[in-house]
């Protein structure tokens, strides 16, 4: 029997909210978020990014916003409706940049 090896470091929180990749190109892409943890977020969109890919977020809540850095850590694409689900890996502590 296969054993999986558990790579988290902190509990997934559901958390679905806006979130907008911000990148160097100019372009933002809205998407949304599934989960969120103290080290990472899970988002899905309809854009396929690269695994790897370095990204500056804002995340927002009611009514806060957050800026995020991190990078794209692994992807899955759906193939019924060809939309990705993403795993963000943070590279600093969110900040707190609007109430």
């Amino acid at each position: 029997m296969e054993v999986k090896y558990e790579q988290r470091t902190s509990e997934r929180i559901p958390s679905f909210n806006k979130i907008v990749i911000l990148l160097n190109s100019g372009e933002n892409i809205i998407a949304n978020t599934f989960n969120i943890s103290e080290n990472g977020v899970g988002m899905t969109s309809n854009l396929d990014i690269p695994v790897g890919t370095k990204i500056l977020a804002h995340i927002y809540f009611d009514t806060e916003i957050f800026k995020v850095e991190g990078k794209i850590k692994w992807s899955s694409k759906n193939p019924v409706d060809n939309s990705f689900k993403y795993g963000i890996q943070l590279s600093e502590f969110p900040i707190k940049i609007s109430k």
